[in-house]
């Protein structure tokens, strides 16, 4: 749905940026080629999240290829588990976890894992090298900014989760990224800053 009237607003997350600049540190950093990820349900929100990740691999190293499952559900932890399993037994060694438990079957089998939303490296230090992290305090604000102004609020707020507002970022471990992966990364986060480079936004099911 979308907004209604004067009071009723809405807003999507939108870390696809950070899952952009995620993926290109993984691209450099898989020595099988392989790069898997687990989502909840195959809605736009998720699918954008996935693909915008394969699209920042894809930009560092043109021979990734991708394995990807929905598990059906919000919060299932040891079938997100049994997932990124799955997927590391058919060749994946880093794995995107949209959905909690992913990174427990990375750290299980000795690979690497990507966090989404939130920061799981305190959870997992040798296993999560980066997190795309989703920043609602942009969002908060703008809708707070609009309600003391008098201003209607019936309105779509999700651009205060791009990266422009501060509303995604990308949060990494130095020492758990090859150096050369760094550059290209950092010079792209400063793009998408400066509005000088737009993350494409492909809400399709990823394969």
């Amino acid at each position: 749905g979308g907004p209604e009237g004067d009071n009723f607003g809405v807003f999507g997350t939108r870390n696809h940026e950070a899952a952009y600049l995620a993926g290109m540190l993984a691209g450099k950093m898989s020595e099988s080629n392989v790069f898997g990820s687990v989502g909840g349900y195959p809605i736009p929100e998720v699918n954008l999240l996935i693909n915008a990740f394969r699209m920042g691999v894809k930009e560092v190293n043109a021979d990734a290829t991708f394995l990807n499952g929905f598990i059906g559900a919000w919060f299932d932890p040891a079938r997100a588990q049994e997932a990124a399993i799955a997927q590391i037994d058919s060749g994946a060694d880093i794995l995107f976890g949209e959905r909690i438990g992913t990174a427990d079957g990375a750290q299980s089998r000795g690979v690497k894992a990507i966090g989404s939303l939130i920061d799981y490296t305190p959870r997992y230090p040798e296993t999560v090298f980066a997190n795309a992290i989703w920043n609602y305090g942009p969002t908060i604000e703008a809708i707070v900014a609009d309600v003391t102004a008098g201003n209607p609020v019936g309105k779509d707020y999700t651009e205060f989760s791009f990266m422009k507002y501060g509303g995604n970022e990308l949060i990494y471990v130095d020492s758990m990224v090859p150096a050369d992966a760094v550059p290209a990364m950092e010079a792209k986060r400063a793009a998408i800053q400066a509005g000088e480079f737009e993350v494409p936004i492909d809400a399709n099911e990823p394969a």
